[in-house]
């Protein structure tokens, strides 16, 4: 059974929000999802949070199933 690694997710999650926060207003709507006076904030969360993340997923093992004999 295939399982979802949730730091993966998070980390993906953050680096998203970070390229959204990053965008220059001169895309449009796009860039506007995230208020400018949250910007910084936001990238800077962003990117501590993806870094944080990809190095704890590349650092604790891949936990796996147990084989079973069937």
């Amino acid at each position: 059974m295939n399982r979802i690694n949730w730091r993966s997710v998070g980390a993906a999650v953050a680096s998203t929000l970070t390229i959204l926060a990053a965008l220059p207003y001169t895309l449009g709507e796009l860039a506007t999802v995230i208020p400018p006076d949250w910007k910084p904030k936001v990238v800077l969360i962003g990117l501590v949070a993806s870094v944080g993340l990809r190095i704890w997923n590349s650092v604790v093992p891949k936990q796996t199933e147990p084989k079973t004999g069937v």
